[in-house]
């Protein structure tokens, strides 16, 4: 997958971007994943002013993930754009640790 982040990926990695994106992956029945079950958790529980930005962002990120998986294409740059994401997540759980005051070490300082 690093030599050909394009076309060469194991099977492992594609079930890894289907299973994010919420696509059955070849199984039977639906599959919700992160994004499109965050997608519909802000749309049941905010505005649409206050969501609109990250529905635009999910949006974005389900259709290219959508389209690595089912061209069978770009899947090793789709596993490292997941790697992003879950920095993004990393950096606001230490967001609402500093808020809360409950991480007093220099860690997270």
């Amino acid at each position: 997958m690093a030599a050909d982040p394009i076309h060469g990926h194991p099977p492992w990695a594609l079930v890894l971007v289907a299973i994010s994106v919420g696509e059955s992956a070849g199984k039977a029945g639906p599959v919700w994943g992160y994004f499109l079950a965050d997608g519909a958790d802000m749309l049941w529980n905010q505005t649409l002013g206050q969501a609109w930005e990250l529905l635009c962002h999910h949006l974005v990120v389900v259709s290219c993930l959508s389209t690595a998986i089912l061209s069978g294409h770009y899947v090793g740059f789709s596993v490292v754009s997941l790697l992003l994401e879950l920095n993004s997540t990393c950096l606001h759980l230490r967001k609402l640790l500093l808020l809360s005051r409950q991480a007093p070490s220099l860690a997270f300082s």
